[in-house]
């Protein structure tokens, strides 16, 4: 079968032999590259058709690559400088919250509420060991965003008068009440009556729940106390914690680093050990992902 060809001077080629309706790709070179591409198409026939497309390359694009690498210098320069700062602002490691001493704070939710039904434990106590620890830690971590110590002191008394009253067999409080006296806390995108749901959103700076949310009601109805509401990022619309209301909630191990997002408040807050349980929502990640940076467990729930 013939092929026909057209010649080109091979000191000033780039030849490139593309069987478009096979594999693979021939090339050959001679002296300046990307002066002249040849196109070789297969026919239906089985005959070739050769093509050759002269395409020099213009005296512009020369100026073009000289901008780009200007371009590409300038964003490292750039990119070393912006590393530079952070290395200053953040550099080395932050504080870290003090371990955890009073023993209340290492019970789980239902071991602490079996004792307290059975009256080995004072709820009042316990209560009073997780103001206390909010008040130690907070100030590294600024996880809280509104308190209700004086409130849960008094729901605790009124569960350490309940359990002494013997009203109720022990089997009937675990069975209606099977977090008494466990302290929770709640993340402020989630409904508490009273209290601010402003999501850290200046426009709702001054907005207050007028109800509880579905979960925080039934919370209370199994006979937990709510202690404290905790931070979120605008609207909660971020991978770490920060508004301009209530500022950045930082990691309990290191306070050079984040707390996750958006239940960041929360996360960090049981990290270091000032809640035991907290109530939050998750859509992308929300709860799991400050999970996994403060190192405790989150749950999403099925819908």
């Amino acid at each position: 079968m013939e092929k026909a060809c057209i010649a080109v001077p091979s000191e000033e080629t780039y030849v490139k032999s593309y069987d478009i309706f096979g594999i693979g790709t021939k090339m050959r070179k001679g002296g300046e590259p990307n002066t002249t591409s040849r196109i070789s198409i297969r026919a239906s026939t089985g005959n070739f058709i050769n093509k050759v497309i002269s395409n020099p390359v213009p005296a512009m694009q020369k100026s073009t690559n000289i901008l780009v690498r200007i371009e590409e210098q300038v964003i490292i320069f750039l990119r070393f400088i912006l590393h530079l700062a952070m290395i200053i602002w953040f550099g080395g490691k932050g504080k870290t919250v003090s371990p955890v001493e009073n023993p209340l704070l290492l019970r789980s939710a239902t071991k602490l509420a079996e004792e307290i039904r059975e009256g080995k434990l004072r709820c009042e106590n316990v209560i009073e060991a997780y103001i206390e620890r909010i008040q130690e830690v907070d100030p590294y971590i600024n996880a809280t965003v509104e308190r209700c110590f004086e409130v849960a002191l008094k729901e605790a008394r009124e569960v350490d008068s309940l359990v002494a009253s013997g009203k109720y067999s022990k089997e009937k409080l675990a069975e209606e009440k099977p977090l008494l006296g466990v302290p929770f806390t709640v993340k402020m995108l989630l409904n508490v009556k009273g209290h601010l749901n402003s999501g850290g959103c200046q426009c709702f700076a001054n907005d207050r729940a007028t109800s509880d949310a579905e979960c925080v009601a039934l919370f209370r109805k199994a006979g937990a106390i709510f202690i404290a509401t905790t931070n979120v990022p605008e609207i909660g619309m971020n991978m770490e914690t920060f508004n301009y209301m209530h500022g950045r909630t930082k990691n309990p191990y290191d306070t050079n680093r984040v707390a996750g997002g958006s239940s960041g408040g929360e996360a960090s807050l049981i990290a270091a050990g000032g809640s035991l349980i907290g109530l939050g929502n998750d859509l992308l990640g929300s709860l799991r992902n400050p999970a996994h940076f403060n190192g405790i467990f989150g749950h999403k729930s099925t819908h």
